[in-house]
């Protein structure tokens, strides 16, 4: 093991990440796993630990396909411990470190950058997917930094009570579960299950971007 080669380990493993959590928040399947993450409405320490009872599908995926690879288990292993316990400082409240952070957010995930991630308001969704480095979302443009509008956390789902475990862990999976059964042919019951979160077979739904360019039009012209 030698520096070179956890750097590398890092490399890969914060991409995988980014592929990861991206496809958590655009297939409606793993968002039904994911979003379990996001129902907080609050930002504090515990948050970082909030997560699906089946979370098992999705997390293992970060690494799992680094020592096929070739990169020594053991590296990787060391390397996902020291971002998960980054990930921890990635959830402290705005009480805590209350403002962005200048120069180092051009690097790294701060708590301003992530808490944007967790917030419901249109103009931030779907933004900010890294782990501990920004680098992925800047290449693929996802990176959004705070702005002078409050954040408002949770999901955008008006029937969520965030403080009941059952509702938490189930509520996402009722609903992909009745828009399946409401689905007039096969093909629009699979896309259900496939395409974005909010998707219908009616008028196809809105997409996160959609949601940002109107509250951007909004705020351009306020």
């Amino acid at each position: 093991m030698n520096g070179m080669s956890g750097l590398l380990v890092t490399y890969f493993m914060i991409f995988f990440f980014y592929i990861i959590h991206l496809l958590g928040h655009k297939v409606r399947l793993f968002w039904c796993i994911h979003g379990v993450h996001h129902t907080a409405e609050e930002m504090k320490l515990s948050v970082a630990v909030r997560g699906s009872f089946i979370d098992i599908i999705l997390t293992p995926h970060n690494i799992i396909w680094l020592p096929l690879l070739g990169f020594d288990p053991f590296m990787v292993l060391i390397v996902d411990g020291v971002a998960r316990m980054y990930g921890l400082f990635e959830h402290f409240n705005e009480n805590i470190i209350p403002a962005k952070n200048g120069w180092i957010e051009k690097i790294f995930i701060t708590p301003s950058i992530h808490r944007v991630h967790h917030s419901k308001n249109h103009i931030y969704l779907d933004r900010n997917y890294g782990e501990t480095f920004s680098i992925w979302d800047r290449i693929f443009g996802t990176f959004q930094t705070e702005l002078d509008e409050k954040i408002e956390y949770g999901i955008m789902h008006d029937k969520m009570n965030s403080k009941n475990l059952l509702d938490v862990q189930t509520l996402l999976w009722r609903h992909l579960w009745n828009d399946i059964k409401s689905a007039p042919n096969m093909k629009d019951k699979v896309k259900y299950i496939f395409k974005h979160p909010g998707w219908n077979h009616i008028d196809g739904g809105k997409k996160a971007r959609e949601y940002r360019k109107e509250a951007w039009n909004n705020k351009h012209h306020s």
